[in-house]
């Protein structure tokens, strides 16, 4: 049954602008809206457009499943799958160039920069490249003179040279090419774009192209949750655009199905102080009754204990979302995790697959196994030759099981870069009887040698030194706090690294970015402090920061935590949220509790 807005935005003919505040049941009134239009005309076609392979497969199946006879009738997909299926309908060939081999092109054309700029860094060229490419025809500074602009020009050349392209070529010849006749929109006469406030001034015009032929396009976004602005996201500005542009109706879905009133309050404060915004009365249909609190902790030690307590105090971690601004700030929680519950990260990579945990890891790995796989990989970070690792396989035979006992015992002939092999033979031996012998003394100890091995011949960069050092800092303590078998502390700690992640359950550890989408019945914020929320950056704007703190509070159902520490100070964000100061919500909610 859908609510009278809900009804209006799946019926209203024409073009449409639907703002769907979080939780207000969007994709429903998609599938309803697509099911609507199909019926009203039944020689008609419909495309469903999002940002992700996974979300179109899923409005697909929601489509179908509310209307069956969609299945023969609509496209699904990504801006960029759809625009390859347009070049290929229109007889172009499509090769398309992978992402690592993309990055590989760029950094060896930027090697042969004519006049190079010191200061300029790989992401300068790719911020570059890709704000060029969300023109038609982009005004270049001169090639001899801008190193950016020279790469850009060479990597076009090179990409053509070698008959591929890449996923901004395929949306900007998808529009050249409508431009000039030579490709053929898609063949619908309806379109629906998920996630429209994301949208890029490339898949704008493509969008536009398409109205141009003739399809009714309904776009659907929430302009307070655009937090992509730093890749292009048009937000607020590009559904006005939209708006004026098309004649659309603008329908407000400013009722939520998801949170507690209690929830929704702070998260209606401090969205309000940003101006360009669609004005929306945000109110909840939830009946539960929520909980908000704010957290002070003298460190970040005392804010992941207190983060992993509280899990531990209930009884589903499936049921966490443990956020923050940077990926940086979850390192620690995770790490200190370890398996007092199951959990699992979401976008950004495990602190366990950051390359000094993950020497330490596959170190412990091969103590507990008897493999060599681990300490090839140390070998080769401190500098040995991969003809040196490669002769040491053949002599010990690393396939075959008992490898690192045939290594220690092994007589490793001096020179030749096999100093560092040599040296480690006794110590490997050395730490294979502390882990075997399962004595937690024993085990701390053969740790936390081998992360002074790391650090001490892993060849890092004199600026990664501290951060290397507390990462392994943390690892020792991480797996030094478990209890069991060596391999079966490992186990636990990798066992997120499955890659059906919808099939795992547990808390979800991510960043604000990443939860975008999802929701949790309780939610805990992590870092909501000075400095970090909003990020202090040259490039951060905070309205958009403002928004990102806004998406993290509306991923709660029911419960919600933010915290900070001592040293850094609260976000002034608390203060906007009415959270902390004399007239703060906590407290009037308290008073009437109290009453």
């Amino acid at each position: 049954m859908l609510s009278p807005a809900q009804e209006l935005a799946a019926t209203t003919p024409g073009h449409v602008v639907i703002a769907a505040c979080p939780g207000s049941g969007k994709t429903t009134v998609l599938k309803f809206r697509a099911a609507h239009l199909l019926t009203s005309d039944p020689d008609s076609r419909l495309a469903a457009v999002t940002f992700t392979s996974d979300a179109a497969a899923s409005l697909r199946e929601r489509i179908i499943k509310q209307y069956p006879a969609a299945k023969s009738r609509m496209y699904a997909g990504t801006f960029h799958s759809l625009c390859k299926s347009q070049l290929q309908a229109s007889g172009v060939k499509v090769v398309v160039l992978e992402t690592g081999a993309s990055a590989r092109m760029i950094r060896n054309l930027i090697q042969n920069v004519p006049i190079p700029d010191p200061n300029l860094q790989f992401e300068d060229y790719v911020e570059a490249i890709d704000n060029w490419y969300r023109e038609v025809d982009p005004v270049l500074p001169p090639k001899d003179s801008s190193p950016l602009a020279w790469v850009y020009l060479e990597f076009i050349k090179t990409k053509r040279n070698h008959g591929v392209i890449d996923f901004n070529d395929m949306l900007r010849d998808a529009v050249v090419g409508m431009r000039s006749g030579a490709i053929k929109p898609l063949s619908v006469r309806y379109m629906l774009v998920d996630e429209f406030q994301d949208t890029d001034a490339m898949q704008m015009l493509w969008v536009l192209e398409h109205i141009k032929a003739g399809v009714d396009v309904t776009i659907v976004g929430d302009d307070d949750q655009s937090i992509f602005g730093w890749r292009g996201g048009l937000g607020y500005e590009g559904m006005i655009k939209f708006k004026d542009m098309t004649g659309a109706t603008l329908i407000n879905l400013d009722r939520t199905y998801r949170c507690a009133r209690e929830i929704l309050q702070p998260a209606a404060l401090l969205i309000s102080h940003n101006f360009n915004r669609v004005p929306k009365q945000l109110v909840t249909a939830s009946k539960d009754v929520g909980q908000v609190r704010v957290r002070t902790f003298e460190d970040r030690h005392a804010e992941a204990e207190a983060v992993i307590a509280a899990v531990l105090a209930t009884d589903n971690p499936s049921e966490w979302g443990i956020l923050a601004r940077t990926n940086a700030q979850l390192e620690l929680v995770e790490s200190m995790i370890g398996n007092q519950f199951p959990f699992f990260r979401k976008g950004g990579k495990s602190f366990w697959e950051l390359k000094a945990p993950s020497l330490l890891l596959g170190l412990a790995k091969d103590l507990s196994s008897g493999k060599m796989l681990g300490v090839s990989d140390v070998l080769t970070q401190a500098g040995a030759k991969t003809s040196v690792v490669d002769s040491l396989a053949d002599q010990v035979n690393f396939k075959a099981p008992g490898a690192l006992d045939r290594f220690c015992k092994a007589r490793i002939s001096p020179g030749g870069g096999r100093d560092l092999a040599r040296h480690l033979q006794g110590q490997l031996a050395s730490w294979r009887d502390m882990v075997r012998s399962e004595r937690q003394s024993d085990i701390k100890l053969a740790l936390n040698g081998m992360a002074v091995c790391i650090l001490k011949y892993g060849r890092w960069a004199q600026r990664d030194i501290d951060e290397t050092t507390k990462r392994l800092n943390m690892a020792t303590m991480s797996i030094a706090s478990m209890r069991g078998r060596m391999d079966q502390r490992l186990m636990a700690l990798t066992r997120t690294k499955s890659e059906d992640k919808e099939k795992l359950e547990g808390a979800s550890l991510m960043t604000l970015h990443a939860s975008k989408g999802l929701e949790f019945d309780h939610v805990w914020m992590v870092g909501f402090e000075n400095g970090t929320l909003p990020f202090a950056s040259e490039d951060s704007k905070e309205d958009e920061e403002r928004r990102l703190a806004y998406v993290g509070i509306t991923r709660a159902r029911i419960d919600l935590t933010m915290s900070y520490t001592l040293t850094s100070g609260p976000s002034k964000f608390l203060n906007e949220c009415g959270l902390i100061g004399q007239r703060s919500l906590l407290n009037a909610q308290h008073e009437l509790m109290q009453a």
